[in-house]
């Protein structure tokens, strides 16, 4: 059955000299019987038992199994031999707690793959007085039934050899004989191995005896049984020095005289004995046998030991295979040793487990997608889109800083229109301006929501061929220069108004159109009522020909009526309302054909660039001589005959200026002008003030539109403007300009300078002249140039073009190729955007996902890897304390594979209850999240969209994170030899 040959074994000790456990031991066992090896602590009995059982590997020499040589065993061949062939029985009974003894002796026989055979179990603990006992706790019996159970998990497996060490070295004598009993009977069918200190039950019990001493067999003996002899009638011997006699009443004189021989031939003290109890305790000391023969040891002879030959089939190995639901129970186990330390071991894995389902979220995101479901669901009838052009900025150094946001609007041309029609559609149309034109002769009443029904013309569509795509509900189109159609929209704000009727010339008129001493309010209920009268707007006079219609207002601008909001929410949702407005078909007007050419320029963009200004990096603050109005330039050229927008000056026309002088565009002169005025003039809530400042205002605008264009003036008209300004604007001056005062900033170390303000320009971009003295002070450092391939075409026209949006997926995408700065023309820098709010809400949900997501994802690194250090300290934790259960296994027959069963288990259970968790708070937080961007930002996209994919990527996680802290711990825990682990119990 079992041989080893030439075992040798050493244990290296640390900072010691190693130590020959065994020393060439040679040894055969046969099929059956019960050994007993002896010998003192040190002896090398306890470590021949663990080479034997492959609880220990020799050092040198080998073990044979059934004729299967250990030089032949691969990595995990010795598991599977005690998995197969060994039933192992301890002194500390190394029972699992965690089971009832049911599951305990079922532990062995699972192990070999095969099922819990519960009739076999009570069978066997019938057999071994346990009977009943399936159901009980471990910790609810004695030592002796312990052992009994330990016994009866050896035996379930029908091992073929058991080996016990010092089973009874932890129980009273009486009950170590029950113990040797049950051994004694399972000797009879296989091969029973006891490591013992006790020689007398050795010799009571024990078939074979082996004596080892400093790592080698001193002796090596086995019990002879010596028959009984018959000396006369009655009287039989049992070896040289014991009689027994049967029937002593009846003995013959023969017999009588044999036993009196035996008595004289004594040279000592003889004992005669009767009784049943003095009997069967002298048999017992004297290890007489029942049929009256008796046992002797001696010395083991190679025919004592029946070897037998064995086949391949017979040394075949069963791999273990530990139920799941076993690994399972073990683990959890663990849990409750450190819960402290498991809380925060837990608490790192959920944040981890959060930042990464919060990320999984963001890596479904697609953009494009996001974009057109979200017009499809939330877009208007149209889309308005607009032209850039792209510019690079260049440094004084050479740098140039190219970027897709250095970019500035433009105008397109009839041609562009055509093109956008023929891709959408007929119903495309074209718009002049995109900044708010108020309704002059309207006011709001006491109480009306000012962010609402604000009475404002933003943007201006031509008739074309006297008709256009917008449906009229009320009159006509216009036809004239002079005349309008306006939206539904602007009908209901200004029945919320108090409507002053005016003339052609904005004179206020009573109903009858006569002029009027004071305002005529009228009445707008319909559409209809509000044509034929007239509006005025800082473009003029306007004649209303009938109103199309504009749409309805979404229903989640309602709430503005009411007002009732904090400021912020006011804030963002009135900066929403506006550009739903521009955006959609509600602050549009319709004009006549000849419209364009009397307001072209007021519709001409500013050039952001130009051969003309360079560009200041750090900032030109400018304020009035009251420091009541700032503006900003960073476009700056020093003034001279050559420059390309020339100025029309307070006073004496020269080419250059001299070095405390300034002169600005005609649109900031006017601002400036006036904010000397009101200085000249502290506001009164009159509406006699109110009168004086607007007529101001317009005859400052009508005069410096004269003097801009002295060519197209009479000279009647010139020197009357001239006059004008003599008279109203030369007294606001200091000297013959208006006093301002610039602050350069640079890097926020400002130096200020008194200026005169002596003239205006007109031109595209607006900037600022200075003299070429102050120009050559700006630091060089400070000045940058901007450059673009961009030039304005000629017939450049119109300021925006809406779409007609049919509200589908496919329309978006295709709005997609044409539109986008990745589609900038390479040799024109220009390209097209879609110019809407809810466009610039998913532009903004993009580049906040591509920042959360580089967020998420290092920050959900940093912390998974915290989690997988606390985890691995966990289970590291937790292996040394399951050293006991690591050595009941593996000496009943677990594997490797088995150890890390059960720590995959105890950190699944940990990753699962965080996944859960995770899961729940994920779902949560994208809720949260999501409704914060919608309510707090404005974001009217979903971002974070939880789904099973999330769940996918969370609990890939969370099995990356529970392998990677396992693994090496138990990876070296596998690895140590189960008796290392045997020794720790």
């Amino acid at each position: 059955m079992l041989e080893i040959r030439h075992v040798t074994k050493i244990y290296n000790a640390k900072g010691g000299v190693p130590t020959k456990a065994l020393n060439d031991v040679s040894i055969s066992f046969g099929e059956t019987g019960l050994v007993f090896l002896l010998g003192k602590s040190g002896s090398g009995k306890s470590t021949l038992l663990n080479v034997s059982g492959g609880l220990d590997e020799p050092t040198s020499g080998e073990i044979i199994v059934k004729g299967k040589s250990s030089k032949d065993f691969s990595g995990s061949d010795f598991d599977s031999y005690r998995n197969t062939f060994v039933g192992f029985v301890f002194q500390e009974y190394n029972v699992l707690d965690e089971f009832n003894v049911e599951d305990n002796i079922a532990l062995a026989l699972e192990l070999q793959g095969k099922p819990k055979d519960r009739d076999k179990i009570n069978a066997l603990l019938q057999e071994v007085d346990l009977q009943n006992f399936a159901k009980r706790r471990p910790n609810t019996l004695s030592g002796g039934q312990k052992q009994r159970i330990a016994i009866a998990r050896a035996l379930i497996k029908d091992p073929q050899i058991i080996m016990a060490d010092e089973p009874t070295g932890a129980l009273d004598s009486a009950t170590g004989r029950q113990v040797f009993e049950t051994l004694k009977k399972l000797s009879k069918t296989r091969l029973v191995l006891v490591v013992s200190h006790d020689r007398e039950f050795a010799e009571v019990y024990g078939d074979r005896i082996v004596e080892l001493e400093d790592g080698k067999i001193i002796s090596d003996v086995t019990k002879r049984r010596i028959p009984a002899q018959s000396v006369a009638n009655g009287v039989t011997s049992a070896g040289q020095n014991t009689l027994t006699v049967q029937g002593g009443a009846d003995l013959s004189e023969d017999s009588l005289q044999a036993i009196r021989a035996f008595i004289c031939g004594a040279e000592g003290e003889v004992m005669i004995a009767r009784g049943d109890n003095e009997l069967r305790a002298f048999k017992k000391a004297a290890r007489i046998t029942e049929d009256g023969g008796s046992e002797s040891f001696s010395g083991t002879a190679e025919g004592d030991v029946a070897l037998k030959s064995y086949s391949s089939e017979d040394a075949r190995f069963i791999r273990s295979r530990l139920p799941a639901a076993k690994a399972v129970r073990i683990g959890a186990s663990g849990l409750k040793l450190k819960p402290i330390r498991l809380a925060f071991t837990v608490l790192l894995s959920f944040i981890a487990f959060v930042l990464f389902g919060l990320l999984s979220t963001l890596m479904l995101y697609n953009g494009r997608a996001v974009a057109a479901s979200t017009f499809a669901q939330n877009g208007g009838d149209y889309l308005n889109i607009e032209k850039n052009y792209h510019f690079n900025i260049v440094y004084p150094d050479g740098d140039v800083y190219d970027s897709e946001y250095n970019s500035q609007t433009a105008l397109f041309t009839p041609a562009e229109l055509e093109k956008f029609r023929a891709e959408f559609g007929s119903g495309t149309f074209a718009v002049y301006g995109g900044m708010d034109y108020s309704v002059d002769n309207a006011w709001l009443n006491d109480g009306a929501a000012r962010e609402y029904y604000y009475p404002a013309i933003a943007k201006f569509t031509p008739v074309e061929g006297g008709t256009h795509t917008l449906k009229l509900v009320a009159g006509e189109y216009p036809s004239g220069a002079d005349e309008i159609c306006i939206s539904t929209y602007l009908v209901d704000v200004l029945n919320n108004c108090s409507f002053r009727l005016i003339n052609a010339e904005g004179q206020l008129v009573d109903e009858e159109g006569r002029p009027a001493q004071s305002a005529v309010e009228y009445k707008i209920t319909t559409p209809q009522s509000i044509v034929g009268q007239y509006i005025s707007c800082g473009l003029g006079c306007f004649k209303v020909t009938g109103v199309f219609d504009s749409g309805v207002i979404d229903k989640k601008f309602d709430d503005l009526r009411s007002g009732e909001f904090d400021r912020i929410t006011m804030n963002m949702l009135m900066y929403e309302f506006q550009n739903y407005l521009l955006e959609g078909r509600f602050k549009l007007a319709i004009v006549g054909d000849q419209f364009y050419q009397r307001h072209a320029d007021s519709f001409k963009p500013y050039m952001m660039v130009d051969d003309e200004f360079s560009m200041v990096e750090n900032e030109l603050l400018l304020f009035d001589s009251q420091q009541q109005a700032g503006m900003v330039f960073n476009a700056v050229k020093a003034y001279g005959a050559d420059a390309r927008y020339p100025a029309v000056f307070l006073g004496e026309q020269r080419q250059t200026l001299a070095d405390n002088e300034i002169i600005l565009h005609a649109d900031n002169f006017i601002n400036i002008a006036v904010n000397a005025w009101l200085g000249q003039n502290p506001m009164e809530a009159t509406p006699e003030w109110q009168a004086a400042l607007k007529e101001f205002t317009q005859s400052l605008e009508e005069n410096i539109d004269i003097l801009s264009n002295r060519a197209a003036a009479s000279a009647g008209q010139v020197a009357a403007a001239e006059e004008w300004f003599a008279q109203n604007v030369f007294p606001l001056c200091d000297g013959d300009g208006i006093a301002v005062k610039i602050t350069l900033d640079q890097m926020n170390l400002a130096a200020s300078q008194s200026f005169k303000l002596v003239g205006w320009y007109v031109g595209e971009e607006i900037g600022i002249y200075v003299s070429q003295f102050f120009y050559n002070s700006l630091e060089k450092s400070a000045v940058i140039t901007m450059q673009t391939k961009y030039v304005p075409p000629q017939d450049a026209t119109y300021n925006g073009i809406y779409i007609p949006y049919n509200h589908t997926e496919d329309m978006i995408y295709n709005l997609f190729e044409v539109t986008g700065y990745e589609h900038a023309d390479p040799q024109t820098d220009v390209f097209y955007v879609l110019n809407s709010a809810l466009y610039r809400s998913v532009e903004n949900a993009n580049s906040l996902v591509e920042m959360l997501s580089a967020v998420f994802l290092w920050t959900g690194v940093i912390f998974a890897v915290f989690a997988s250090l606390l985890m691995f300290n966990f289970i590291s934790m937790s292996i040394a304390n399951k050293r006991k259960e690591i050595g009941i296994l593996r000496a009943v027959g677990a594997r490797g594979l088995d150890v890390f069963k059960i720590f995959f288990a105890e950190s699944g259970i940990i990753a699962g209850i965080c996944f859960v968790l995770s899961a729940i708070g994920t779902y949560l937080l994208c809720g949260l999240i999501n409704d914060i961007l919608l309510t707090q930002a404005g974001l009217p996209v979903t971002i974070f969209v939880f789904g099973w994919i999330s769940l996918a990527v969370m609990a890939a996680i969370a099995v990356v994170i529970a392998f990677i802290s396992t693994f090496l711990p138990v990876y070296f825990a596998a690895r140590k030899k189960p008796v290392e682990s045997i020794r720790a119990l």
